[in-house]
């Protein structure tokens, strides 16, 4: 519980910092195609970072590492359905990697990875953001029950 804690912290450090030593950037928005974020779901790989590469015209290749009791990590690709320039971009992702935690009292925490599709959307002002997806689970290794398919993702972006 302590380490969860300090990765906490040292995510809102990071996020606060890169707000003030960042801000001095004075290249436009709409030139800043790619994007890392700090959050939490599916796609940061628990609790973790995030980093999208524009590939072509709003679609983006996705990878995410985290740590939530075990090592996670998701790769992708993520299409924005509006264009850059626009503040407010909706999206639809799809994902592979670890998306099911299974806790057994015994054999500790362990995970299960398989593909996952999410829908959300990216609010951008500047080169600073916040992004939030429902992520589905579409298939996982261990079985999943109908009722915990559908997870929450969200994050701080920094356009670059």
């Amino acid at each position: 519980m302590k380490r969860l804690i300090s990765v906490i912290v040292v995510m809102i450090v990071i996020m606060i910092s890169s707000l003030f030593l960042l801000a001095q950037d004075s290249a436009s928005a709409s030139k800043k195609k790619h994007s890392f974020g700090l959050g939490f779901g599916i796609p940061y790989g628990g609790l973790g970072a995030n980093i999208d590469f524009n590939v072509v015209k709003n679609l983006y290749f996705t990878g995410g590492f985290g740590y939530i009791g075990t090592a996670g990590y998701n790769f992708g690709v993520k299409y924005f359905l509006a264009p850059i320039k626009n503040n407010f971009r909706p999206t639809i992702s799809v994902y592979y990697g670890i998306n099911t935690l299974e806790d057994s009292r015994w054999k500790g925490l362990k995970s299960y990875h398989g593909v996952s599709l999410g829908i959300g959307a990216q609010w951008m002002w500047r080169n600073n953001g916040l992004n939030f997806d429902l992520v589905i689970i579409a298939y996982s290794k261990r079985k999943v029950g109908i009722e915990n398919r559908v997870k929450i993702s969200i994050g701080y972006r920094r356009a670059f």
